[in-house]
């Protein structure tokens, strides 16, 4: 049964801003080439995301430091004094248990602040992708004001497996040192690990989807588990290209050096490459199960729809039809005859040698032209296609009710038309 994308179209969340287009050149080169005629703006948004991460990076300080802490304070065994012989089976187990406990639910707490950074990256990149580059800083507070609750929801869920994958671990560990049998809490653990992983991917793609379409919760959660199952061996290559800085960052365990390059790379661009990637994948998946053409053709009806509607509220403004009037006011040309051209007519032209009688001859020449234009138009005036055109216009000049503070009927000029009076 084939999967019915059609919920999709039309819900595009920035319609009233921008909208999705095919790109001819491909997402894959498109995204590239945002990224990089983008930098500094994709710079200033993995900022704003790594300072939403503070309290999860202060979280997971304080954690290693209170284990170190805590090896340091019992790497001897102070209690072990003759005669006593103390049971002490577990109990580093037990120590690092209690203390995953406590740290790793106050780092699912922490999502909620960490969630303002990634929804408004998210949104910003999808942005960034869409408009190529048309993207300002207050954008990025846009996005975190209408997609924020689409993107908590889904880390929350996921942290929730994080967290119990590693307390099975944990709580195995006091099993095994305690001797107990591992079948059940391995099985567990295993199918932890496994839903941990789909729910990962699951939440990804809940994310990209509600970042990009404003559905219902239903929808949302059935067009993510569309696209997962869409998508499904693309997925799993872009999740494993996407968190190409985390695997780099693993390696610094091995070179202490490479911990300093890639706390540099995180600093700048280490979310950044994550979620822009993600974004621009997440794009292309749209593109192959829904028709971005029909969501601009729907944006530029509407965009027609109402501007016929603001030219119809417009119509009944006096001051608008006052403005009108005066785009398609009277022309010189054709208010009043004009003379044509007319050979026969002679102007005495002022030569190298400029004399008094020459001037004169000049200027009474240029009066008798300007006597003869003034005696054509006189003879003329009284013409059909003039007089039609003058009164076509002062018909239309009646309906204008321009009034002044008093409340008199002001005379209309091309000034006060333009709204300079």
């Amino acid at each position: 049964m084939a999967l019915n994308w059609n919920g999709l179209e039309g819900h595009d969340r920035s319609a009233s801003e921008y909208s999705r287009k095919m790109v001819p050149e491909g997402r894959w080169r498109d995204t590239w080439q945002v990224f990089k005629s983008n930098f500094g703006k994709t710079v200033l948004i993995n900022l704003c995301v790594l300072i939403s991460f503070i309290p999860s990076i202060v979280i997971i300080f304080f954690r290693s430091y209170y284990m170190a802490w805590l090896y340091t304070a019992n790497s001897v065994n102070h209690t072990m004094v003759y005669p006593f012989n103390p049971y002490t089976v577990g109990v580093e187990q037990t120590i690092v248990f209690n203390t995953d406990l406590v740290f790793y639910a106050l780092l699912v707490i922490s999502m909620l602040i960490f969630a303002v950074g990634i929804s408004g990256a998210m949104y910003s990149f999808r942005k960034l992708i869409n408009t190529h580059g048309d993207f300002t800083f207050k954008g990025f507070f846009h996005g975190v004001k209408t997609t924020y609750f689409n993107v908590v929801f889904p880390m929350l869920i996921f942290m929730v497996f994080v967290f119990g994958i590693v307390i099975l671990k944990d709580y195995r560990a006091v099993m095994a040192a305690q001797g107990l049998k591992l079948g059940g809490i391995t099985t567990a653990y295993v199918f932890v690990i496994i839903f941990g992983v789909l729910a990962g991917i699951y939440a990804l793609w809940l994310m990209a989807t509600g970042v990009s379409y404003k559905l219902s919760i239903r929808n949302l959660l059935k067009y993510s588990l569309f696209m997962v199952f869409g998508t499904p061996i693309q997925t799993i290559v872009m999740i494993a290209f996407v968190f190409i800085p985390l695997w780099l960052y693993f390696l610094s365990y091995l070179w202490s050096f490479w911990a300093v390059i890639m706390l540099i790379v995180y600093i700048f661009i280490g979310f950044t490459f994550t979620l822009i990637s993600w974004m621009g994948f997440a794009q292309w998946g749209f593109d192959q199960f829904t028709n971005p053409e029909a969501e601009v053709q729907k944006a530029q009806a509407e965009a027609e729809k109402r501007a016929q509607e603001q030219a119809l509220e417009d119509s009944k403004n006096p001051e608008i039809r006052a403005r009108e009037l005066l785009a398609a006011g009277k022309s010189e040309l054709l208010c009043r005859p004009i003379m044509p051209v007319n050979s026969n007519v002679k102007i005495t032209t002022l030569g190298k040698e400029i004399t008094r009688s020459s001037i004169a001859k000049a200027q009474e020449d240029r009066a008798a032209l300007a006597a003869t234009i003034a005696d054509y138009e006189k003879k003329h005036i009284k013409d059909p296609v003039y007089v039609e055109y003058n009164k076509l216009f002062a018909t239309r000049e009646k309906v204008v009710d321009v009034r002044d503070k008093k409340g008199k009927k002001k005379k209309i000029s091309a000034a006060h038309l333009l709204g300079s009076e």
